[in-house]
């Protein structure tokens, strides 16, 4: 889902913030004080927050003596909230942060839990869970036994908020439903429709899609009827993300435009912010590069002058992983490098995130070694930071993910071990079997370069089994949601353990041993596969031997080009009817540095008559004679080319190009069909 909206954002909440009706209440204030105060609440209400802010300064510097104690406590904790309110958490901290002990010395206990609960919001939004929890666990008793009931809710939804940032969305569903109960009995809807927010997460997090579906469109029913925008926002966000991910992308689209449109409305910039840059992520990955880049620019031009520092360096960061989804290598590693240099800091999980991605940039285009001394020159301390903060499980996964593929790449396999073994355990704290299956792969890998095969192979059969029960078809919400995350870890452990290992046997037998595994994460050629075997069949949940599609789906004169694109090898199997060979093709960046100038050209669709078609099929001649020369013979005897592209190789007109040997492009000459791969998230999709 991204990292999670703002948990108390919203200026609604300037209707209950400064009040507790209804509960225990704070003791009272001489009578100019109050009316003070109760002029700043009018000026906050209407709007007027700098003239607020002034009277609730003076009042508080005024109140310096040990007789107005509890008038400066007052002016600090309203003064404090008000920033929170507003949108400036880091101005409204130092406010909050001597509001709470003045508090304690004056045995104030409803105060003391209001300006705990409302300093931890604050530590939060900086991405310091562990600060924010020492806090709430400190203030939740003395909330409980000051009776101050609505401080107890807020304090015990912040816990469940930490809990499912911290990746344990499992315990934290009854903590979100315990206190949505919690809410309903205060008639606080605010707070029962963000438990529900939270609920809906949870359940999204888990791969339990249908239940989150239907909490989040009863959570923002709910909100809109309630006049409650900002949950209605949130609820819309993951909502579209759920389409997004299993459902319809136009509709999808829309849930995003609605999100943003509510947080406008509920005067939350900063979340509307956040949905517009999911929309734009969104738009790249349906292959609508220029409309998301342009999306981006427009939410850029809007957060600048609102001084939305946040939001700003988390555009920079979404433009920079779209380039990288789109095979825009070196635009990506320019723009990373842009996001960390800015003035407006990245929050704390969202740098090392950046960092780990710019190593793995690196370590493509430049050197293993340069990505490795990037993440080596982090310091520990730093590391610490980022892991505590909001989204740090990620983060943390992230960093593991990349630092053990570099390791492997730099030949250093003991510590890419320790680094995989790492990335398994923190994922299995917390249930996490995408990020599991991710260092199960990373394990495999670095057992490869260790020569202990049978311990790569048996990794690779583990995260095969974990995937296989995740995924109950090839278009599940799990399968769509990890196949990049996992994909290409898969596709290199599959090439080093089996295709790679001669002590298996011939090159048949070691393609039929890889041709399962593969297919598993492969995706689109699976159920196509399996129509032709079971006519009528549009599960495809069983992934065929190879044995079977050579005797049953492919027919005497054909031939399948199965490509598999990695960062350090692309390959296909090339298998007919009676013979199997591996295509050896060098890796990511070599394929894209082949196929893009083709591409380009082709793209122009020059007329007959033009000069630029003698280039085209030049160039189809030079991108068949390296893609295609190895198995030439092969595709030279069939009649029909079936072509089941990945990666960079995505959307390449092979019928444009030139089998050495022929003397005209294979769509002259031969049959061939192209079967297209989906990639919803993590990539732009091709038609």
């Amino acid at each position: 889902m991204g990292k999670l909206p703002r948990l108390l954002l919203t200026t609604a909440l300037l209707l209950t913030a400064l009040s507790t009706s209804g509960e225990a209440r704070p003791r009272s204030l001489p009578p100019e004080a109050s009316a003070v105060l109760a002029r700043a609440d009018s000026l906050m209400r209407s709007r007027q927050y700098g003239r607020a802010f002034a009277i609730l300064d003076s009042l508080e510097s005024a109140s310096r003596a040990p007789s107005d104690a509890q008038t400066r406590l007052r002016a600090l904790h309203a003064h404090g909230v008000g920033l929170a309110l507003t949108n400036n958490p880091a101005a409204a901290r130092p406010l909050l942060a001597a509001a709470v002990p003045l508090a304690q010395s004056l045995r104030d206990s409803v105060t003391y839990a209001e300006s705990s609960r409302w300093l931890a919001y604050t530590w939060i939004d900086a991405g310091n869970l562990q600060r924010a929890d020492s806090l709430y666990r400190r203030a939740l008793p003395v909330a409980i036994a000051a009776g101050a009931s609505r401080a107890e809710g807020y304090i015990r939804l912040g816990q469940a908020y930490i809990q499912l940032s911290n990746g344990r969305a499992r315990s934290a569903i009854p903590r979100y439903r315990a206190v949505a109960t919690h809410f309903r009995k205060l008639g606080d809807s605010y707070g029962e429709l963000e438990s529900l927010v939270g609920l809906g997460r949870c359940f999204s997090n888990l791969g339990m899609w249908d239940s989150a579906s239907v909490c989040c469109r009863r959570t923002a029913t709910r909100a809109m009827a309630l006049n409650q925008p900002f949950s209605a926002g949130n609820a819309l966000n993951n909502l579209a993300t759920i389409e997004q991910y299993q459902g319809d992308p136009l509709i999808a689209l829309q849930g995003y435009r609605a999100a943003i449109e509510c947080f406008r409305r509920g005067g939350v910039p900063a979340s509307a912010g956040t949905a517009a840059v999911n929309l734009a992520r969104m738009l790249s990955n349906l292959g609508r590069a220029t409309e998301a880049e342009a999306l981006l620019d427009s939410i850029a031009a809007e957060a600048h002058p609102r001084g939305l520092i946040e939001l700003g360096s988390r555009i920079r960061l979404a433009r920079a992983q779209m380039y990288e989804t789109q095979f825009q290598t070196n635009a990506a590693r320019a723009a990373y490098r842009a996001a960390l240099a800015s003035p407006d800091p990245l929050s704390p999980g969202d740098w090392l995130q950046c960092v780990s991605s710019l190593a793995r940039v690196l370590g493509a285009l430049d050197s293993s070694s340069t990505g490795l001394a990037l993440l080596e020159s982090i310091p520990e301390s730093r590391l610490r930071t980022e892991r505590a903060s909001a989204g740090g499980v990620q983060a943390e996964g992230e960093y593991l993910n990349a630092l053990s593929y570099l390791l492997v790449s730099e030949n250093r396999p003991e510590q890419a071990l320790a680094a995989a073994n790492d990335m398994i355990a923190l994922y299995q704290a917390r249930s996490n079997d995408a990020g599991v299956i991710q260092g199960l792969c990373a394990r495999g890998s670095a057992q490869t370069r260790l020569r202990r095969m049978d311990l790569a192979r048996s990794d690779l059969s583990a995260a095969l089994r974990l995937w296989r029960k995740q995924t109950n078809s090839a278009q599940g919400q799990q399968w769509i949601q990890t196949r990049e995350l996992v994909a290409r870890r898969v596709f290199l452990l599959t090439h080093e353990a089996i295709l790679g290992d001669a002590g298996l046997g011939s090159i048949d037998g070691r393609v039929a041993l890889a041709f399962e595994a593969l297919k598993q994460v492969k995706g689109e050629s699976d159920r196509l596969m399996h129509r032709r075997l079971v006519p009528g069949d549009t599960l495809g949940a069983r992934v065929p031997s190879l044995a079977r599609v050579r005797q049953k789906a492919l027919r005497a004169d054909e031939v399948l080009l199965d490509f598999y694109v990695t960062r350090h090898f692309a390959y296909a199997l090339v298998v007919s009817r009676d013979a199997c060979s591996v295509l050896e093709l060098g890796g990511e960046q070599d394929v894209l540095d082949r196929v893009t100038p083709f591409r380009t050209l082709v793209s122009t669709r020059p007329s007959a008559a033009s000069p630029e078609v003698e280039s085209v099929r030049q160039a189809g001649r030079a991108l068949g004679d390296w893609l295609l020369g190895p198995c030439a013979p092969m595709l030279r005897r069939a009649h029909r080319i079936v072509v089941s592209a990945d990666g960079a190789l995505m959307g390449i007109p092979f019928e444009a190009m030139q089998i050495p040997g022929e003397h005209e492009p294979i769509g002259l000459v031969q049959e061939i069909e192209i079967r297209p791969f989906h990639r919803e998230l993590g990539s732009h999709a091709v038609a």
